[in-house]
């Protein structure tokens, strides 16, 4: 119970930035749509390997800074002061992670699956 609750808690978190989420989404429209709309170029090939990983570091970036935030202003201090183990709170990190990385993928597909 405890992990799903804080994995919910840092997609609450995440969401709030609205610039994030933005960025989030423009990554994986530009990648589907340069794949898209570029069928037989080097680009559509280059942008099938790039898309993914760049979403999956953007992914990573971000809840690196969270948690290095979650530091700096005593929050994880006070995460850890709860009975949840340290494993579980860094597991539900993780979790919220691949959870908007899965997000991400789905708009990806979903413009990849427009072209046929």
């Amino acid at each position: 119970m405890g992990f799903t609750i804080l994995t919910w808690y840092h997609l609450k978190r995440t969401t709030r930035h609205r610039s994030l989420i933005l960025t989030m989404l423009v990554m994986p429209i530009i990648g589907g749509l340069v794949r898209m709309l570029l069928p037989g170029s080097h680009a559509r090939l280059i942008c099938a390997w790039t898309c993914p990983i760049g979403c999956a570091l953007l992914v990573f970036g971000w809840m690196w800074v969270l948690a290095y935030m979650d530091r700096v202003s005593g929050l994880a201090d006070g995460i850890r002061s709860t009975p949840f183990s340290s494993d579980v709170i860094a597991a539900s990190r993780a979790a919220a992670g691949a959870a908007l990385l899965a997000v991400q993928m789905a708009v990806f597909l979903m413009i990849l699956a427009l072209r046929h």
